[in-house]
């Protein structure tokens, strides 16, 4: 698979669309009242692409055929 086909499928994805959405608006609510450094959010957010990319691998691997 190529990189675009990965991509798609973790955008496809609703918790992964509910996630973002919901760590968006947190930021949004904070940058209001406290000022967050940019380093700070993009960390923030790289920890919940690395949480959502190990979650569907583990859901993944739970629903094949062989696994019980």
């Amino acid at each position: 698979m190529n990189p675009f086909s990965y991509l798609f499928a973790y955008l496809k994805d609703v918790k992964n669309l509910a996630t973002h959405f919901l760590v968006g608006v947190i930021m949004l609510a904070l940058l209001l009242f406290v000022p967050v450094d940019i380093h700070i959010r993009l960390a923030v957010l790289a920890g919940v692409v690395c949480l959502n990319v190990a979650r569907m691998r583990l859901e993944g691997r739970n629903r094949s055929p062989g696994h019980e």
